[in-house]
């Protein structure tokens, strides 16, 4: 199964590191508890760990990267000013002049395809984080939030009326409770919108579907059922 809380995940080896504060740790290992997919990442990541931490410490007599970087350069050169003063011949051109405006475009041009590169990576990393068009809406398994004790499948969608929205400063989230009866507010489900998922959180009183994980949250000031992260939202029509 695959894990959508991303922004534990991305913790996971700061956790096995040890470079995380008591608090971040605890809500680690309480997701850890009920999340068997990053229980097997943090088993490769400690495995690695430890080898890594076995491996001997050498140390480099002498660093010889400045002494390969300069004779890169200088070869480069070379080849653009045989190549410049060839040109140069037919066209009548200054040929110091020439090898100089040479190597800056060269150096222009590397700047270019990085530059596009960088944006197609970064447009590529918004788009996989797309989440309609990676999830099957249909796989859900519909849930009540009188009902959604009895449900034992992780992805589940829920619909009610959208009540109690909150952000979280800390990590700047989004919660709010999905009620069915407005004379029973007491019976709800608690739902999360974290990040990388970028959803527009649903207006107070708009009645909507959410699709996510289910989750329980035991802590003894809690003991709720939540979404938990909200994967999709859909309003409905009344």
């Amino acid at each position: 199964m695959w894990c959508f809380r991303f922004d534990l995940r991305k913790k996971l080896m700061p956790y096995v590191d040890g470079r995380l504060d008591s608090r971040m740790v605890q809500k680690i290992e309480q997701h850890l508890l009920d999340c068997n997919a990053c229980r097997l990442q943090v088993k490769i990541l400690q495995t690695g760990h430890r080898l890594l931490t076995g491996l001997p410490v050498l140390t480099p007599t002498r660093d010889p990267w400045e002494a390969i970087e300069a004779a890169v350069l200088a070869d480069s050169i070379k080849a653009q000013e045989v190549t410049l003063v060839a040109g140069s011949r037919r066209w009548g051109v200054h040929a110091p002049g020439l090898a100089l405006a040479g190597v800056l475009s060269l150096a222009l041009a590397v700047t270019g395809v990085w530059l596009i590169r960088t944006g197609t990576l970064h447009e590529r990393e918004s788009e996989s984080f797309n989440q309609k068009e990676i999830l099957d809406l249909k796989r859900f398994q519909p849930v009540s939030v009188t009902n959604i004790k009895d449900q034992t499948e992780p992805h589940i969608v829920a619909e009610g009326v959208v009540t109690a929205m909150e952000l979280e400063e800390e990590d700047g989230d989004f919660t709010f409770k999905l009620i069915e009866d407005a004379s029973r507010p007491d019976q709800f489900i608690v739902c999360e919108i974290i990040e990388p998922i970028r959803l527009k959180p649903p207006k107070v009183g708009s009645r909507v579907k959410v699709y996510g994980v289910r989750r329980f949250d035991d802590k003894s000031n809690h003991q709720w059922f939540e979404v938990h992260p909200v994967l999709n939202i859909e309003q409905v029509k009344r």
